[in-house]
């Protein structure tokens, strides 16, 4: 596990099997989706504005009975948008499984519908997959924002911030980390943890 102040999740996911991989987008990003079409827009928006272009964006609808969706995605006329609408709800959790299988590159992202990505996302994921070559799964530390745009501070956030910084003091053997600084965080040293 890699932490880094400027990334978002990105799981590891093995390129397939069959076929030319090198024809991949080198980033899969699923969004599982369900009636929240503004924010979705948003969402969609901040991939779309990456600076790393390499990429596919599917968004797997779990039966929304709003046709504006397809509508709006059809719209884009963007080839690395893929939609996909469930026939029937499956639920959250099917759905997040369902987002998962998806993925065929490489990399992959599971991002909320109502997430937002900073421009630079992608290209500085796949910088830190390059330099942590046996990472499977990139935990950035995020903002969280309200539904204008305005960060806020929860306290499920700053519990997430007190454990953050044990998890890199004992990674690092106890010295104080400096801002965006990305660690990795062995196998063996989260199943230490997970047995105190």
């Amino acid at each position: 596990m890699v932490f880094n102040d400027t990334f978002t999740t990105m799981t590891s996911i093995s390129k397939v099997d069959s076929g030319d991989s090198s024809q991949l987008p080198i980033v899969d990003i699923v969004i599982p989706y369900y009636n929240s079409f503004e924010y979705l827009k948003n969402s969609i928006a901040s991939v779309l504005g990456q600076t790393l272009t390499n990429f596919r964006l599917t968004i797997i609808d779990d039966g929304t009975d709003d046709p504006q969706t397809a509508k709006y995605i059809k719209e884009l006329k963007d080839s690395r948008i893929n939609y996909i609408s469930n026939p029937q709800n499956i639920g959250l959790a099917g759905n997040f499984e369902k987002s998962r299988l998806t993925i065929s590159s490489k990399w992959g992202v599971l991002l909320g519908q109502d997430d937002l990505l900073l421009p630079n996302y992608l290209e500085e994921m796949t910088c830190a997959a390059i330099n942590f070559p046996n990472a499977g799964i990139i935990q950035p530390i995020v903002e969280v924002i309200n539904d204008k745009g305005e960060v806020i501070h929860t306290t499920v956030d700053t519990i997430k911030s007190f454990i953050r910084v044990c998890t890199r003091l004992l990674a690092k053997g106890w010295r104080p980390p400096r801002s965006n600084e990305a660690i990795f965080i062995s196998p063996a040293l989260a199943s230490n943890g997970a047995d105190r």
